[in-house]
C-alpha cells in the first residue's frame, strides 16, 4: 500500500511540474517583446526570438503573418507538377504578396507526396507508402473555397479527400487544433523531434496566422509537434494544422525583408534570411 501512494505521489508531483511548466511558458509567450508591423490589406507581422533558453527550455524564433478577415487579399494554392522551386519563385510567378511553403513532397521527382486538388482539377493523389496506411500528414486537409481558407480532419473513409467540396483541396499534417480542441497526436519521433516547422492557423474571428519556427541553428532549435500544438493554442487558433517543416519551412511577404524571406530558412545552415529550400507547392495571398 505504500508503495502504491509512494507512486501515486510522485506521478501527481510531476503532473504538476509539467503544468506548472507550460503555464510559464504560455506567459512567456504572450507576455514577450513581439514586434509587430502593419501592413496594407489588414496584414501584420508578429516576430519574436528568445535567445536565453525561455521558451520551451530552449532558444526559438518565431515568425507569423497575421492576416485579418475582409482581407482584400485572397488566398490561393500554387504548385509544380514536376519541377522544384523556391517560395520567392512561386510568389512571382503567382504575383502575390505573401506565401507560406504547403505540404509534404518528392523531393528526388518533384510534385506533392499527399492528394492536391486545384480548381476542381486533381494535380496530385496520395503517394501510397509500404506499409499501406495513411501518414498523418494525408490525415488533414487545408482547403481553399471561395478565397477562404479552412481545415479539416480525415474521417475515416479511404476516399474521404475526394470527397471534399472545395476548390483547393492540399492534404497535409498533423492536424493541431479542431473546432477549439487539440487532436490527439501520435507517438514517433517525427512528432517528438525538435525541427523548423511551418504551419496555419485559424482564429475563432476568421484571422488566419501563417506562422514559421525556425531550427537547426543554435539561436533556434525549433519545436516539437506538441509543443506546436501548445503554441497555436495560446496564440488563440480555434484550428490548425502542420505544414511540410524541416528545410522547407520558409515564410514570406513582400518588402518585410531585403529579400522578403521573414523566417531563417535552415537548408543554408546560417541564420539569415538566404537558406531557402526549392518545394513542390506554397499557400499564397494574391491580389
Amino acid at each position: 500500500m505504500k508503495k502504491i501512494v509512494s507512486l501515486v505521489y510522485l506521478l501527481l508531483i510531476n503532473f504538476l511540474a509539467i503544468a506548472q511548466t507550460l503555464n510559464s511558458d504560455s506567459l512567456i509567450l504572450k507576455e514577450g517583446l513581439w514586434q509587430t508591423q502593419k501592413y496594407k490589406g489588414k496584414i501584420a507581422t508578429k516576430i519574436i526570438h528568445f535567445s536565453n533558453c525561455e521558451l520551451f527550455e530552449s532558444n526559438q524564433s518565431i515568425q507569423i503573418i497575421e492576416i485579418k478577415p475582409r482581407c482584400k487579399f485572397k488566398f490561393d494554392l500554387a504548385y509544380q507538377t514536376k519541377s522544384l522551386i523556391t517560395l520567392d519563385s512561386f510568389v512571382s510567378i503567382q504575383k502575390a504578396i505573401a506565401g507560406i511553403n504547403g505540404t509534404f513532397f518528392d523531393v528526388k521527382n518533384g510534385g506533392s507526396m499527399d492528394f492536391i486538388r486545384s480548381n476542381h482539377q486533381i494535380i496530385n493523389t496520395n503517394f501510397i507508402y509500404p506499409s499501406g496506411k495513411r501518414t498523418e500528414h494525408q490525415k488533414g486537409a487545408l482547403l481553399i473555397n471561395k478565397d477562404k481558407i479552412s481545415i479539416v480532419n480525415w474521417d475515416g473513409l479511404p476516399n474521404w479527400e475526394s470527397n471534399l467540396s472545395a476548390e483547393d483541396v492540399m492534404l497535409s499534417g498533423p492536424v493541431l487544433r479542431i473546432n477549439h480542441r487539440d487532436v490527439e497526436l501520435a507517438n514517433n519521433t517525427f512528432n517528438a523531434e525538435r525541427a523548423p516547422r511551418s504551419l496555419i492557423g485559424i482564429k475563432s474571428d476568421g484571422t488566419v496566422l501563417l506562422i514559421c519556427i525556425d531550427g537547426r541553428t543554435i539561436e533556434s532549435e525549433g519545436i516539437t509537434i506538441k509543443e506546436e500544438q501548445n503554441l497555436v493554442r495560446w496564440l488563440g487558433c480555434k484550428d490548425a494544422i502542420n505544414l511540410d517543416g524541416g528545410g522547407s519551412s520558409t515564410l514570406f511577404l513582400k518588402d518585410a525583408t531585403e529579400n522578403g524571406v521573414i523566417n531563417h530558412p535552415s537548408d543554408n545552415k546560417l541564420f539569415d534570411h538566404y537558406g531557402q529550400r526549392k518545394i513542390a507547392n506554397a499557400i499564397l495571398l494574391i491580389k
